[in-house]
């Protein structure tokens, strides 16, 4: 039974070790976010219809997020192309403030 366990069995750790950030940042969104920490009603498949709202509204956020930006691309993207450098002046300022603004959010937490 314990040779099971151990992470060079089936080579689970390795992966684990890779994804182990991104997925525990899911779950701590979920946890704080949305509710996961705590059950809304008894019993598994409650539980289980609760999770799956909660995973289908982090998922729709994405969505939505990747929305504004492809949007946001494509009307950048419609522009002239005399001023091409003014574009990409504008869209690196774009990006600038994003990175600053999940950086409070992140720090706020």
């Amino acid at each position: 039974m314990e040779s099971a366990r151990k992470p060079t069995a089936s080579g689970w750790g390795t992966r684990y070790r890779r994804r182990a950030p991104v997925i525990e940042g899911v779950f701590a969104e979920a946890k704080q976010w949305h509710g996961l920490g705590r059950a809304w009603r008894r019993g598994l498949l409650k539980m289980r219809i609760q999770s799956l709202l909660i995973a289908s509204v982090m998922n729709y956020k994405r969505l939505a997020a990747l929305c504004r930006l492809l949007l946001h691309v494509k009307q950048w993207c419609e522009r002239p192309f005399e001023n091409i450098r003014c574009n990409l002046s504008e869209l690196l300022t774009y990006f600038q403030l994003q990175a600053q603004m999940n950086s409070h959010k992140l720090a706020s937490e």
